[in-house]
């Protein structure tokens, strides 16, 4: 231990200053002249987003300032009002908050994506990672009131990390100029195969009212900001579902490759087949894929064992009926996969009919959807085997959580409704499309 910063037997790559907001600029100042910490991460609240603290503030900004017109050795700022950084890359974890906290434990082998999870807010960075356990982020970093570094700063610095290919942002303002800074490195960023999904706070003149009180942000015009980041080739989310079920399914996906527009819809409710169809056709519109003659042969061939044949024709939607077993079902999915005419599929598989093992092991039943030849270890094994996206709907109740749960750990992207995995599907293939045309 030692006194003050100033007593620091060498330089410091990383101070993180968890003080009050009024002893900020004392610090940070002792902090500047003993030229001995390359950054800071300021955890106080406080610092401008409070009324009579705006003086804080712009006493440290002037004091960073000045410091860098005389070449010293300047660290650089993030926060204040944050919860801190984890970073893979160096190993290390500034948040307050403990993991059992986060995760419930003891927690499943997370496994690690391409993801930098950027945000204004450490709520809302810690309340996305707790809901997307089975990922882990290579960086996720809670930027606050950006005294310094801001947004743009930090996609400008890591748009050209090899290791990232995926950047979910939650953003409330931009400093000035900053959100032309950072529309100008997602142009970069996408342009060199990067994907940008963001939400963007401070909607209404509530929400940026909010936002001068949260992270002391200038929200600006909604529609402009949306207009200016979805020109740079932005993602941009309207829900923090929608925010949520993007980042994920990007990540999950992000090995697939995009061709075109002509999907598939495959489920063993009919209800199903007609919601699915009526969210196909819309704004950003998908083409009903046509199945070619050998696919059609293949189906009725699969079908024809449990005489499914004989009352359902092949077509697109193809209803399989709660007849369907877990073979007869993937096996019908795989040979649509499998057709060049097919770009893209949404599988829809209504867990809730005998025929299927897409239960936990119970005493109360003779199923286990961990059973050889079961739907769930079919559907992982269609998915390590073709580059085309799909993504599976398993509307049930909680008593199917684990066979989601366990598509979802598979890097299949699960949706509870099947016109949400539409939805995501049709918004996904088109701005992947716009991207390249």
């Amino acid at each position: 231990c030692v006194d003050s910063v100033k007593d620091l037997p060498e330089i410091a790559e990383l101070l993180v200053l968890a003080i009050s907001a009024e002893q900020s600029a004392e610090v940070m100042q002792d902090v500047i002249e003993s030229q001995k910490v390359r950054s800071v991460i300021l955890i106080p609240g406080g610092i401008g987003e409070k009324e009579g603290t705006k003086g804080i503030e712009k006493k440290i900004k002037s004091m960073l300032r000045n410091a860098r017109k005389d070449r010293k050795l300047v660290p650089v700022v993030n926060g204040g009002n944050c919860l801190g950084i984890l970073s893979g890359p160096g190993n290390y974890d500034t948040t307050f908050i403990p993991e059992y906290k986060i995760y419930k434990l003891p927690r499943k082998s997370p496994r690690k994506v391409g993801m930098a999870l950027l945000s204004q807010s450490g709520a809302f960075m810690i309340s996305r990672m707790s809901q997307m356990e089975n990922l882990e982020p290579v960086y996720a970093v809670s930027i606050g009131n950006q005294i310094d570094l801001t947004s743009s700063d930090y996609l400008q610095y890591l748009k050209d990390h090899k290791g990232i290919q995926i950047f979910a942002v939650y953003c409330e303002g931009f400093t000035d100029g900053d959100g032309l800074e950072f529309a100008r490195a997602a142009r970069e960023a996408v342009r060199a195969g990067k994907k940008i999904v963001l939400y963007k706070g401070g909607r209404t003149p509530e929400g940026r009212s909010a936002t001068a009180g949260h992270t002391a942000s200038v929200a600006g015009d909604y529609r402009v900001s949306c207009s200016v980041l979805e020109q740079a080739g932005i993602f941009m989310t309207n829900t923090l579902s929608e925010f949520q079920s993007f980042t994920k399914g990007l990540c999950f996906l992000n090995d697939k490759k995009v061709r075109g527009r002509r999907v598939a819809l495959i489920s063993n409710a009919g209800f199903e087949c007609v919601v699915m169809s009526d969210s196909i056709k819309n704004n950003e519109r998908l083409d009903m894929a046509r199945f070619s003659e050998s696919t059609v042969s293949r189906i009725n061939e699969i079908l024809e064992p449990l005489g499914i044949n004989k009352i359902q024709d092949v077509g697109n939607p193809m209803d399989l009926t709660p007849v369907a077993d877990d073979e007869t079902f993937c096996e019908c999915v795989k040979a649509i996969m499998e057709d060049k005419n097919v770009d893209c599929a949404v599988v829809s598989p209504l867990p809730m009919t005998p025929a299927m093992n897409t239960l936990e092991a119970s005493d109360f039943h003779s199923e286990d959807l961990d059973r050889e030849g079961s739907t769930l270890e079919r559907l992982i094994k269609i998915s390590e085997n073709t580059d085309k996206p799909f993504v599976v709907s398993i509307d049930a109740g909680r008593g199917y959580d684990s066979l989601a749960d366990n598509l979802e750990e598979a890097f299949i992207p699960v949706f509870r409704k099947s016109d949400e995995a539409v939805v995501f599907l049709r918004k996904y293939i088109n701005h992947s499309l716009a991207r390249v045309e």
